[in-house]
């Protein structure tokens, strides 16, 4: 059993939609999305990182070390 995640990035940003519109919020970007929408701002040409859910939670809590993040 494979308890791993292809992740392609984990970043802060502003959230531009929903009910936390203009809130810092963190994003977890996985690989292996098939829809091709059109209005999609990922990337596929970025090589995935392999991690572990410990592995995200640590650069999650890396990135909200000032909870600054909803």
């Amino acid at each position: 059993m494979n308890n791993t995640a292809n992740v392609l990035e984990i970043f802060s940003s502003i959230q531009g939609e929903g009910i936390y519109v203009g809130e810092r919020q963190i994003f977890i970007r996985f690989a292996g999305c098939n829809l091709n929408c059109v209005y999609c701002d990922t990337k596929n040409n970025k090589k995935p990182f392999n991690l572990s859910a410990s592995q995200i939670l640590a650069q999650v809590k890396k990135l909200n070390k000032e909870k600054i993040h909803k």
